[in-house]
């Protein structure tokens, strides 16, 4: 142990010391040569990362289906009663009667609009009177059993609908009443169906 500390030999312990200091400076070269020479292990690079879900939720959303969708099917719209501009009155049979004598007489209700609609006669709806200037000789308000109750039917654009309906000949009046002694003369048979233009025949009474 003395002679690391204290050198022995010819030269001077000046000499000695540096000589080992070389050493010692030579294999600390050496070391941190071997250390500099070591590869590095390099940083691996982060994968990318996995697709949000959220990204992935909001793109199906907004995707449109693809499955076919049907419509749900329309509902026709009602039918309603037609009106008096699409309701056409027309009244024919014999032009020339006689008193105390039944004669029939037919009134078409034609409906003169574009679409469907409902026809009803019955006693709030139609009526057939027969009149002599301001005189109402007869009229089928007088008994219900004079007029031929129709019931609500749907009459397409263009179609029409018929009620036939006989006259006595006779004046009437209330509870189904009749008289007679009418007077020869010019007489009308007017069809009256709602608000709608009523259906006119001229008559001749003998």
């Amino acid at each position: 142990m003395s002679g690391v500390l204290h050198p022995v030999g010819p030269e001077t312990p000046g000499i000695y010391w540096l000589r080992r200091i070389g050493v010692l400076a030579a294999v600390v070269l050496v070391i941190v040569v071997v250390i500099w020479a070591i590869p590095k292990p390099t940083k691996a690079e982060p994968a990318d990362p996995p697709p949000s879900t959220t990204s992935q939720t909001s793109s199906t959303s907004t995707t449109p289906s693809q499955t076919p969708t049907s419509a749900a099917p329309s509902t026709p719209a009602p039918i309603t009663d037609c009106t008096a501009a699409a309701t056409k009155v027309t009244t024919t049979g014999p032009t020339r009667v006689s008193a105390d004598k039944k004669s029939e007489f037919t009134v078409n209700l034609a409906n003169v609009g574009d679409v469907t609609c409902n026809l009803t006669v019955n006693q709030d709806t139609f009526e057939l009177r027969v009149i002599s200037g301001s005189d109402k000789i007869w009229t089928t308000k007088n008994c219900d059993k004079w007029l031929p109750t129709i019931k609500t039917t749907k009459v397409k654009a263009g179609a029409s609908i018929t009620v036939k309906i006989t006259w006595s000949g006779k004046r009437s009046a209330a509870g189904c009443k009749v008289s007679g002694g009418l007077k020869a003369g010019t007489y009308v048979a007017k069809a009256l169906y709602g608000d709608a233009d009523p259906g006119n025949l001229i008559l001749t009474l003998r």
